[in-house]
């Protein structure tokens, strides 16, 4: 027996919830035909289905990605792109994935920049900023810092590097010491694309009863857009 009134209160309040969860079908049914209680949502189908739909991402056709089996799910390619989002548009920011002929028969260092690392988590401690105070590292290589600074233009839209790693404000000081501020037009932020690239089709023998629309559907649901600010930064000087 508990030695004190808090604990006995602890196993009093568990025992009430272990008979609520076990007659959760009973009480369900008995507060929707109370008139006082319209807002009650009855549970249908096994509990535990119930608590993983809650806690998943959204998604409209659930039982597609997780109904997919081991080796279709391991055949799928992840997802990682960044944008530089601007107040006219955006523009991807391309990283190498591989090497060219020219790099390997040049006679310098290949002038590409690729990706080593990113993470992310959501720092917000209550629910209105669970999603919006974020924190992401990136951690990419190059070759020279002059690759860093120079300018890709993809139609009207330019990007550096650099971006990646200079902080960009919103708004700019009119004139030193003055309180007054304007729109920074070369304003930007990072905007991070998470997800698996949608399969042009099924590998051989993976198919199984699943749908291919209805897959791409699904990981188009599952993907994850962040919107961050570059803030601060490291430069590591290697080989």
């Amino acid at each position: 027996m508990p030695d004190t009134p808090e604990k006995q209160a602890e196993v009093n309040r568990l025992q009430e919830q272990c008979y609520l969860l076990d007659n959760l079908d009973f009480v369900s049914r008995l507060m929707q035909d109370n008139a006082a209680f319209s807002t009650v949502l009855p549970v249908s189908g096994p509990l535990l289905d119930f608590h993983s739909r809650l806690e998943y991402q959204g998604a409209r056709t659930e039982n597609v990605f997780l109904s997919l089996k081991p080796a279709l799910l391991s055949s799928l390619v992840p997802k990682l792109k960044f944008f530089k989002k601007t107040r006219s548009g955006e523009v991807e920011i391309k990283f190498s994935d591989k090497t060219s002929v020219s790099d390997i028969t040049t006679a310098v260092r290949p002038n590409a920049v690729g990706i080593k690392d990113f993470s992310y988590k959501f720092a917000g401690t209550n629910e209105a900023e669970y999603k919006w105070n974020i924190e992401a590292e990136l951690d990419f290589f190059c070759n020279t810092l002059t690759t860093l600074s120079q300018d890709v233009t993809v139609g009207k839209e330019t990007y550096r590097y650099l971006d990646l790693i200079i902080p960009s404000r919103p708004k700019r000081v009119r004139g030193e010491g003055e309180a007054t501020h304007s729109d920074n037009e070369d304003f930007y932020e990072l905007k991070v694309e998470l997800g698996w690239m949608p399969p042009t089709e099924f590998p051989t023998g993976l198919k199984g009863d699943i749908d291919l629309a209805a897959l791409k559907q699904e990981l188009e649901v599952q993907q994850l857009t962040l919107f961050l600010h570059p803030k601060l930064f490291d430069i590591d000087y290697t080989g």
